[in-house]
């Protein structure tokens, strides 16, 4: 190898090294580190919108792999709900792979009537959950503000075994693809 490519290649290998070590890096191994230890726990009562209806729905938790959106009350719901059609990726692979996705949002106490009727007149051709007692949160107290948290995979158990989005790159998908086996 020639000295100019030898110094390239250290210099590369320098500054990935730097990034790799960068504090925020080490801060969010550490974040997703601790959620996969939490147990999510589930809205026991919530209202599902399938169709156009409205139906209360016992449990939204079936004790299967199971992919979680979360939509928090400080979201602009009514914009989250306009753009339920990106999540048609996500759909497909959760087919692929036979999981279960539960789509919640958990609108704040004056706007659930609003995100109930923009959900029904939406369009969106799967099950879309609504939690109408903001249940979520409280029984979740540890679960992350980190919106990048927000979109994560739960095995049979409810504990995260993925956190993200596995259809933004090939890299995210073949990380899915190792948790779920």
């Amino acid at each position: 190898m020639n000295t100019k490519a030898f110094k390239y290649c250290f210099i590369v290998t320098a500054l990935l090294s730097v990034i790799g070590c960068r504090p925020e890096v080490r801060q969010m191994a550490k974040a997703i580190k601790h959620f996969k230890q939490t147990t999510i726990v589930f809205p026991e009562n919530t209202l599902m919108i399938r169709n156009g209806a409205a139906n209360t729905c016992a449990s939204m938790f079936n004790k299967r792999t199971t992919f979680v959106i979360y939509y928090e009350d400080d979201d602009c719901q009514e914009c989250d709900i306009a753009h339920l059609s990106d999540l048609m990726p996500l759909y497909s692979l959760a087919d692929e792979q036979n999981i279960d996705i539960r789509c919640l949002f958990s609108p704040k106490e004056n706007e659930v009537r609003d995100v109930i009727e923009h959900l029904k007149s939406s369009g969106f051709g799967y099950d879309v959950f609504v939690d109408i007692e903001h249940s979520f949160k409280q029984s979740n107290p540890e679960f992350p503000a980190d919106k990048r948290f927000h979109m994560f995979c739960v095995n049979d158990q409810s504990r995260p075994i993925f956190v993200g989005n596995p259809c933004t790159n090939r890299n995210a998908y073949n990380v899915f693809l190792k948790s779920m086996k």
